[in-house]
């Protein structure tokens, strides 16, 4: 499946277009786990 024409007409109506691209942002195999620690907002 590809889905070329519609990533760049996402990226045109976001203002992305001119954006350089990254193969793999985040450490492949790498575990996201939900923080279920309490915070207190600012």
């Amino acid at each position: 499946m590809h889905q070329h024409r519609y990533i760049a007409e996402i990226l045109v109506r976001f203002g992305m277009e001119s954006c350089n691209k990254v193969n793999n942002p985040i450490v492949s195999g790498c575990k996201l786990v939900k923080d279920e620690s309490e915070r207190v907002a600012d």
